[in-house]
């Protein structure tokens, strides 16, 4: 002890804080200083990037003075957009190498990019800088501790780590040790032989895809960078033989629209579906955030906030790695269609070959039914409603039955399509409403414990945790319990079924239009899950 009676770990402990605090903040200013400098860039004298750690929400933009409403906030243009366009990799070092990764596999291009970015002599590093190291999302938790809270949650499903690492070390680990020159530097490591360390690969791919996962947006291509892109496309789809359908084509062009991008300062800003006030707006040239349109001035130390749209927490807490209450109305339950057609098959003893099973599926499929995933049912029945109803109401859920309890005479020889009976008939029966049932409680089974709500790890297990650990969990347990929540509502609902003679003419349930799962796997799939820029 000091004489002053001062512990010396304590003394050490404050100084590592200050040093920490001066550290981030040193980054903040380096970062502002180097984007305002860039060509073309407007900052808002009215708003500054802050720290908000204390808030547990890192850093964030507040005004410090007020703004009128439809304010610009900001304005970055295209130059200043780091994406697989404006990386010296495409633009300087290896630009038919990036041309070809860019069109067969977008998501590792930009990952790659990121990590290439990450040398010091780098034009982006003070962009880079302020990127996080480390994240709380699914990708990153443990799954004997913090995601056994999440047992029986379809979300588990779309992690996707053992794929993510397959395909950065597959797609990644050869361009990188062919053109390790360039990579020296980087945050990766390479061994003595040359060849990069496969724990520094899957280390620094897994913080940029990360990093695109919870920052990036979807930025609207110009049209002749969206003409040109499709027409690569299509001529490797020509060569490889596998040109496809008219329809398919049309999907890649509207897909095509768009490209995946880090926007620098646009990312800083934190996402609330309630305190939303700001929005990023397209041009041909450039980027603007600006304030929404509203009968009040914004007043000085307000934090602004965008929106992500409305996505259930589950999604919410893979993507960005937490959950808010603003975003329970979107809560879903999803239920994998595998469940639903093996329940439909068992609870009715048909008894179908595999090719007869897999025709079926395949119908159902190709009609729209059902998808290869899951179908989503909304938190509420209000909010089923938005979206034409529960898919347990609707008419792709007694389409989905008649299909797959057909007798096999009723389909044609590679067993596509069964008789017409009329929806009506079907949906008021008690075996239509048995099924459903069964399905509900079958997927109800799938949680981890006889009561789908209670904590799966004990209280001493739970004495183990460190404190992000037991953040993590709990984050997990409200997830998990606004699921079953859905899922009691819709049991329910179902339960509420009129059932009828098909001759004594009671109504049947509504008919509704219901809503399938469409949610991207995040790493594993490619796809991004960037904030769509508004146009």
């Amino acid at each position: 002890m000091h004489s002053d009676g001062m512990d010396i770990d304590s003394v050490e402990h404050d100084h590592s804080s200050r040093e920490e605090l001066d550290s981030f903040n040193s980054a903040s200013r380096e970062f502002m200083e180097w984007l305002r400098a860039r060509k073309g860039v407007y900052i808002n004298p009215g708003i500054t990037l802050a720290d908000l750690r204390s808030q547990g929400a890192g850093r964030g933009v507040v005004s410090n003075t007020d703004l009128a409403p439809e304010s610009e906030l900001f304005t970055i243009p295209h130059t200043s957009i780091l994406s697989t366009r404006s990386s010296s990799l495409t633009t300087t070092h290896m630009p038919e190498v990036m041309k070809e990764l860019n069109e067969t596999h977008p998501w590792p291009a930009l990952v790659l990019a990121l990590i290439f970015e990450t040398r010091k002599e780098s034009e982006w590093r003070p962009y880079i800088q302020i990127l996080p190291r480390e994240f709380n999302t699914l990708m990153f938790w443990d799954e004997k501790v913090e995601l056994r809270e999440l047992q029986g949650c379809e979300v588990v499903k779309k992690i996707g780590k053992e794929e993510a690492d397959k395909g950065f070390r597959e797609v990644l680990g050869p361009v990188v040790e062919k053109y390790a020159n360039l990579f020296r530097g980087t945050d990766l490591e390479f061994d003595e032989s040359g060849k990069v360390v496969d724990e520094s690969l899957m280390k620094s791919a897994h913080r940029m895809a990360s990093c695109i996962m919870s920052y990036s947006f979807d930025v609207e291509a110009t049209p002749e960078d969206a003409a040109a892109t499709i027409a690569a496309r299509k001529a490797r789809a020509a060569e490889s033989g596998e040109a496809n359908e008219e329809e398919s084509d049309s999907d890649d062009e509207e897909e095509l629209v768009y490209y995946k991008a880090m926007v620098p300062l646009a990312d800083m800003l934190n996402a609330d579906g309630e305190k939303n006030n700001a929005r990023l707006f397209h041009h041909p040239t450039h980027l603007t955030m600006s304030l929404l349109p509203t009968t009040t001035t914004l007043p000085a130390n307000t934090q602004l906030f965008n929106d992500y749209g409305p996505l259930p927490r589950s999604d919410l807490l893979r993507r960005y790695g937490y959950i808010t209450t603003s975003y329970t109305p979107y809560d879903v339950l999803e239920v994998s269609c595998s469940l639903i057609v093996d329940t439909i098959l068992t609870e009715n003893a048909i008894h179908l070959t595999q090719s007869e099973k897999e025709a079926r599926i395949e119908h159902l499929l190709e009609e729209g039914y059902i998808d290869d995933d899951a179908i989503e049912l909304a938190a509420t029945q209000e909010k089923a409603a938005d979206a034409g109803g529960w898919w347990t109401e609707s008419d792709e859920a007694v389409r989905t039955f008649q299909v797959l309890t057909a007798p096999s005479t009723s389909h044609s020889t590679d067993g596509a399509k069964p008789k017409r009976i009329p929806l009506s008939v079907t949906r008021s029966s008690q075996k239509y409403k048995s099924t459903f049932l069964a399905i509900l409680k079958n997927r109800l089974q799938q949680y981890p414990t006889p009561d789908p709500t209670a904590n799966v790890l004990t209280a001493k297990q739970e004495s183990w945790l460190s404190e992000t650990q037991r953040q993590r969990v709990e984050m997990a347990r409200e997830v998990r319990k606004g699921e079953v929540e859905i899922l009691r509502r819709v049991v329910a609902a179902v339960e509420a079924w009129a059932v009828q003679d098909p001759e004594a003419g009671v109504p049947a349930p509504k008919a509704a239009t219901g809503k399938r799962s469409s949610r991207d796997g995040g790493e594993k799939s490619g796809n991004g899950n960037g904030k769509r820029v508004k146009a």
